[in-house]
């Protein structure tokens, strides 16, 4: 167990090492992207992904709903790899679909975006609707690729974090010390409690639920230690 969490470990620190910004960010609209002010820089992708075969049949079940770019999808799913030469050629060609609106689209990373005109002006709603119309299931198609990309590079074995996370809530302060991960997963389905709740949105709990390994102590919750013996 223990050289499981170092890996794990190991995994999240690729996603720091390769300048990958925001992982875990809060969704702001349903296709992963929000019509704000855009910033000039976009993610740069630089280690490839091996999908276990959880991610990749999710990955495979999704993009069969999904027409476009099938070369490059075609790719992924023969091997199992995102690769950084296919994520950046899809990035690319979502930039591009937004810039012949003369919008400019940026990857902020794990899946979340923003858009905006290139002179920092108001975008009116004609040309938002016509980019819309046009590019929405290529971003969606991208903001769904570079999700599993995260998990994967982060979780590569896809094991139930839950004990981590509400280990590193607890190191914070955020929840007692007798919050258990059943009572974490009950707040999650019914959006209630300290986690969850409505006005409980807080950026240390967040970066807990994102990355709690990185964020929190890292070492093997009771809950583990408990379900071993």
């Amino acid at each position: 167990m223990r050289t499981a969490l170092r890996a794990l470990a190991a995994a999240l620190t690729i996603c720091a090492a390769a300048g990958l910004m925001s992982c875990g960010q809060p969704n702001t609209a349903d296709d992963g992207a929000s019509h704000a002010p855009a910033t000039p820089s976009n993610v740069n992708y630089t280690s490839d992904a091996k999908l276990n075969p959880y991610y990749a049949d999710s990955l495979n079940v999704k993009m069969k709903r999904m027409a476009a770019n099938p070369d490059i999808m075609k790719a992924i799913l023969s091997d199992s790899v995102i690769s950084t030469d296919e994520l950046n050629e899809l990035q690319r060609r979502v930039v591009g679909c937004y810039a012949d609106f003369g919008l400019v689209y940026v990857d902020l990373g794990e899946g979340q975006s923003q858009i905006g005109t290139a002179s920092g002006q108001p975008m009116g709603p004609d040309s938002t609707s016509k980019a819309d119309a046009q590019c929405q299931d290529l971003n969606y198609q991208f903001n769904v690729l570079a999700t599993t990309y995260y998990q994967s590079i982060r979780n590569p074995d896809h094991a139930d974090l839950t004990p981590y996370i509400v280990q590193c809530l607890q190191e914070h302060g955020i929840v007692g010390q007798t919050y258990t991960a059943d009572d974490y997963r009950r707040d999650q389905k019914t959006q209630t409690g300290p986690v969850f709740g409505k006005d409980a949105f807080d950026a240390q709990a967040h970066a807990c639920q994102s990355d709690p390994l990185n964020n929190g102590s890292g070492k093997l919750p009771k809950e583990v230690q408990s379900s071993a013996r």
